[in-house]
């Protein structure tokens, strides 16, 4: 949620490694970094996509290292990172010693091994991060925030409720916070 926060902000990293188990704080942050790089309009000129498993370093490398066009900066997104051969996780390594400044890199590989030398040297940085479910004592809380930014009015119970009903899936409770909003037509959702 920080890092989220502060890429709303436009505070960027020049690379992000998002990795873990919860795939809707990985979406909103990648979507978040993409909307402070290059702004939230069609993929473009200054935007590239790559999936993991079937591209290159040496194509990803060229990427970076293009200049952006008709916009401040290039975006370099490349999916499924957890599936990258080792040998282009290695050639990416002498990137992340010296980043082009105007370009934001982000790996996005939920299943991502922490252990591997890439996701060393992110962390080293501080540019990895990983996306975990809160613990149940801290869904209620996390509903709370959730229906507050969406100005959904909970009556007392109601989160409580809905975190019994749903458990620690982060997508599901936010499509059932959605849902029963729509469903109180503008009253305050009740338990």
């Amino acid at each position: 949620d920080a890092v989220t926060q502060k890429a709303r902000k436009g505070e960027l990293l020049p690379v992000y490694l998002l990795g873990g188990d919860e795939r809707l704080l990985i979406t909103r942050c990648a979507d978040a970094v993409r909307l402070a790089a290059v702004g939230g309009g069609a993929r473009g000129l200054a935007e590239d996509l790559y999936d993991a498993k079937q591209s290159s370093a040496a194509a990803i490398l060229t990427a970076c290292r293009t200049l952006p066009m008709m916009s401040r900066r290039r975006l370099v997104t490349v999916r499924g990172c957890e599936d990258m051969r080792k040998a282009d996780q290695e050639a990416l390594l002498p990137y992340l010693e010296k980043p082009e400044p105007t370009t934001v890199l982000l790996l996005v590989g939920p299943g991502f091994d922490q252990r591997v030398k890439l996701a060393l040297a992110a962390k080293e940085r501080g540019w990895f991060f990983l996306a975990k479910a809160p613990s149940e004592g801290d869904l209620v809380p996390w509903i709370e925030r959730e229906a507050r930014a969406a100005g959904v009015a909970l009556e007392a119970g109601a989160a409580e409720s809905l975190a019994l009903a749903v458990g620690a899936d982060l997508s599901l409770l936010a499509d059932g916070l959605e849902r029963l909003s729509l469903y109180a037509g503008g009253a305050p959702v009740t338990a």
